[in-house]
């Protein structure tokens, strides 16, 4: 029987090309907890109460008469009508949101839940145990937060996405470099992505290529003993702030979960792979298992340690999601 890679990526983890990815501002981070707290994400101007306004929104006259006589002191009502449009008609459910702490000291990111838009307000008892309004959000949108990140992890690229003072901003050509703070493993359209944390403070150059080219050199050998196909024309890139993040970029996914293997035998010490044999060469487990055998036995004690010292000194983490694939291909193999 055999199973795609793709069989065993979590859904999140195979992102569609439609998804859109939107940076909603907190306020100066006064509404980071919140959201966070909440589950949800707001767009500021409470004078535009969401009864109305939802009955606007699709015409563009009737919204900017709207917004005009609700806010009169606002020169340039056609700005707010844009933040408008983005908030209603353009997120949907699926996209994925960034939000910013104070001073972006962190970043929550999380994925739009429902493509409704509401008000609410919130509530917490106070000591004498009376309900106390704490926050009024006159247009918000339920979110699954799914991680948060600290600044040192943040690629600086980022950053120029924060230099907008939008309240909502489309953030679409960062996608490479979000998706990268969520997944270790993923696919984004046609690409495969493997993302390795490398944690050291200073990582030398020559150190690095020289260690990426013995792995490369083991997985080709390895996928011509599985008669795989090869991807020759993997992209690399490098975000090495102190620490950073190592990106492989591939056609062929084999190739890279070729390579987190290997990155896990070495770095982790060998893993644990539970079946005696696999059903078929070319499925994930005949993969898993080729590379178990080939790392024990065909590598050069010398290699591995020498392989090892340079994962060490660079501090690369493991892949928890080629960890998670391996684990999934076990419990299924148990199965059958």
């Amino acid at each position: 029987m055999a199973l795609s890679i793709d069989q065993f990526l979590p859904k999140q983890n195979k992102i569609i090309s439609n998804q859109a990815y939107w940076l909603i501002r907190t306020n100066g981070g006064r509404l980071f907890r919140s959201f966070l707290d909440q589950k949800l994400v707001a767009i500021g101007y409470p004078e535009l109460d969401h009864s109305s306004l939802s009955k606007v929104v699709n015409e563009q006259k009737k919204l900017m008469g709207f917004i005009e006589k609700k806010l009169p002191q606002h020169k340039v009502p056609g700005y707010i009508a844009n933040q408008m449009k983005r908030f209603y008609l353009e997120m949907k459910k699926g996209d994925l949101v960034i939000s910013p702490s104070a001073q972006t000291s962190s970043l929550a990111i999380g994925r739009v839940a429902s493509d409704s838009i509401k008000s609410e307000r919130v509530f917490k008892k106070n000591r004498k145990g009376e309900n106390v309004l704490v926050a009024d959000y006159s247009k918000c949108c339920d979110v699954k937060w799914l991680k948060t990140v600290p600044k040192y992890k943040i690629n600086p690229a980022l950053y120029n996405l924060f230099f907008s003072h939008q309240t909502i901003v489309d953030a679409s050509k960062y996608a490479t470099h979000i998706n990268s703070l969520l997944f270790d493993f993923y696919r984004y359209e046609n690409d495969y992505n493997l993302v390795l944390d490398i944690d050291a403070e200073r990582v030398k150059a020559p150190e690095l290529f020289s260690a990426f080219n013995q792995i490369f050199e083991i997985a080709n050998k390895i996928s011509a003993d599985l008669t795989l196909e090869v991807d020759n024309d993997i992209e690399l890139s490098i975000n090495l702030n102190s620490p950073g993040k190592l990106v492989l970029t591939a056609k062929v996914a084999s190739t890279l979960l070729i390579v987190g293997l290997i990155l896990t035998s070495i770095g982790g010490g060998g893993f644990e792979f539970s079946v005696a044999g696999a059903k078929m060469k070319l499925s994930v487990p005949g993969i898993i298992k080729t590379v178990d055998n080939f790392m024990n036995n065909s590598v050069d004690r010398e290699i591995k340690t020498e392989l090892l010292l340079k994962i060490r000194n660079m501090d690369i983490k493991n892949s928890k999601d080629i960890v998670r694939i391996i684990d999934a291909v076990n419990k299924v193999e148990r199965k059958i």
